[in-house]
């Protein structure tokens, strides 16, 4: 006959295996989930933002056309969280027009464009009409846009800020490498990551 403190022994050993197996199945499970949603958040579907003229039209008024009013090394200075904060409060107050959280990003990132001198990209519109790819966004004004597809190079229509370009298809999106030249600066962005500058 088994003594009572050893059943229990037996019991809380029993329990302790339950416990860690159920650990372990939900690490695996969050593992498998962190992965999916990670891949997810890389090749989300373009965003149907325009981070220039939003800039333009609510911003530049007391930042001026490319942060030129900006204290560039202040900025520099600022961490993501803080800078996140203050472009949300901004576009709240001063500029009566709330942003969501993408929106956010991307508006850190045309901050950022400004701080290295390098000209910023966003892939706003990616659709096939027609069995052609159109694939359209906005680019720093100034530079010339080229869409590069395997060996291939397509110089994109760029009027302004807005940048355009008509492919044969079928050619999937998250594919194309979007690269952006002003004067000798360059930005490569690989379409599926949206906009430029994001760290």
């Amino acid at each position: 006959m088994i003594s009572r403190k050893k059943a229990q022994k037996t019991q809380k050993t029993g329990l302790l295996f339950v416990f860690f197996y159920a650990f372990l199945r939900l690490s695996v499970l969050l593992a498998f989930f962190g992965v999916i949603f990670g891949a997810a958040k890389k090749e989300s579907a373009p965003l149907d933002f325009a981070a220039i003229s939003y800039y333009n039209d609510h911003c530049a008024r007391c930042h001026g056309p490319d942060g030129v009013n900006y204290d560039l090394k202040h900025l520099a200075q600022s961490s993501d969280e803080k800078l996140s904060q203050v472009i949300e409060l901004m576009a709240e107050n001063q500029g009566q027009a709330p942003l969501e959280a993408r929106q956010i990003a991307a508006q850190m990132a045309y901050h950022r464009s400004f701080m290295d001198g390098q000209p910023f990209v966003i892939l706003s519109r990616a659709k096939t009409e027609n069995g052609q790819l159109q694939l359209s966004g906005e680019v720093t004004p100034e530079s010339q846009v080229q869409i590069c597809l395997e060996e291939k190079r397509y110089p994109a229509q760029v009027e302004d800020q807005n940048w355009s370009i008509t492919l044969p298809a079928p050619t999937d999106w998250k594919q194309v490498t979007i690269e952006v030249t002003k004067g000798n600066t360059k930005t490569e962005l690989k379409a599926g990551e949206g906009f430029s500058h994001q760290k």
